[in-house]
């Protein structure tokens, strides 16, 4: 015959001492869990550029130290964490959360880089935060999906033109180009070329963005 299963008995129906071992339990396997959130994260001086809300009245520039995710596989920046939010420490040592709609730009350094964050809306109406790539009259962003895939983002007087996978072949960039007869020179040489990996493709794209600032009439 069959031994009845027997249902455990909800927390508040055990005697006190017994309650207070499980809370305990509770809040030291928040506290590990805390801890390991942490070590998965660098703190790392920045500012927060133009507030867009302002509860106080705090200047436009702000020094902070951000509390940037990394990702322990690869030891770098969990981009499709903060690109929803980042938390920060102010001067006063108090912990806050900082979403994209909140502030213009943010900066921080990590590992001897300047990285720069700009608030931004995407085609769905979603505002998050992108990695500015490069600067110019035509700036570059990057933005990284939930899949780790990143997409390049080509952007004009703060309005996105075009956007790009680094999956996708170099020469889908021709008909962006065509106004300048030097770039498309440069891209079709490009074409020949097989570029295997996707940081292959991230370095040209980076070239001709840097090429068409440089060499390019508007």
């Amino acid at each position: 015959m069959p031994r009845p299963f027997n249902h455990p008995k909800p927390i508040m129906s055990l005697p006190m001492s017994s309650r207070i071992s499980v809370f305990k339990i509770i809040f030291s396997l928040s506290l590990i869990l805390l801890g390991c959130l942490e070590m998965q994260s660098r703190n790392v001086t920045g500012q927060i550029i133009k507030l867009t809300v302002k509860l106080t009245d705090l200047p436009d520039t702000i020094d902070v130290t951000f509390i940037v995710p990394s990702i322990p596989q690869k030891s770098g920046i969990d981009f499709n964490k903060i690109k929803q939010s980042i938390r920060y420490i102010d001067s006063d040592g108090f912990k806050h959360l900082l979403f994209p709609a909140d502030t213009v730009k943010i900066w921080f350094n990590y590992k001897k880089e300047k990285i720069r964050m700009l608030s931004r809306k995407t085609k769905t109406g979603e505002i998050i935060f992108m990695k500015l790539e490069l600067e110019g009259k035509l700036k570059l962003l990057s933005n990284v999906y939930n899949n780790g895939e990143k997409y390049f983002i080509f952007e004009r007087n703060k309005q996105i033109v075009r956007s790009l996978r680094t999956t996708q072949y170099i020469e889908s960039l021709t008909s962006f180009f065509r106004s300048c007869p030097l770039l498309l020179a440069e891209i079709q040489k490009m074409e020949n070329k097989d570029f295997t990996f996707a940081t292959d493709r991230e370095i040209l794209i980076k070239k001709i963005v840097l090429f068409y600032n440089e060499q390019c009439i508007e």
